[in-house]
């Protein structure tokens, strides 16, 4: 089904309201649930990313975008970190 908008982006807020690591830096069949949803975001076509987080979690969300990241390595995309 086609997108009726330009969806090229995607925008994450990571709080972390119920325990200490936000629920998209928790891991689901041993990695975040962040990078599974980057890797299928990505083959749909979204190539920026912005991702509200706490300073100690940018390095975390650096990784699920990484160049040697199994999901999102052969997608081309653009990540954009706002420390909260």
């Amino acid at each position: 089904e086609e997108c009726p908008m330009s969806c090229k982006s995607a925008a994450f807020l990571l709080k972390n309201d119920v325990s200490d690591r936000p629920l998209m830096l928790q891991e689901v069949m041993f990695c975040p649930v962040l990078e599974w949803v980057g890797a299928e975001l990505a083959r749909a076509g979204v190539q920026r990313f912005f991702c509200a987080c706490e300073e100690k979690w940018a390095d975390a969300v650096k990784k699920c975008f990484a160049e040697d990241c199994p999901h999102t390595a052969k997608t081309r995309q653009v990540l954009q970190i706002f420390r909260i």
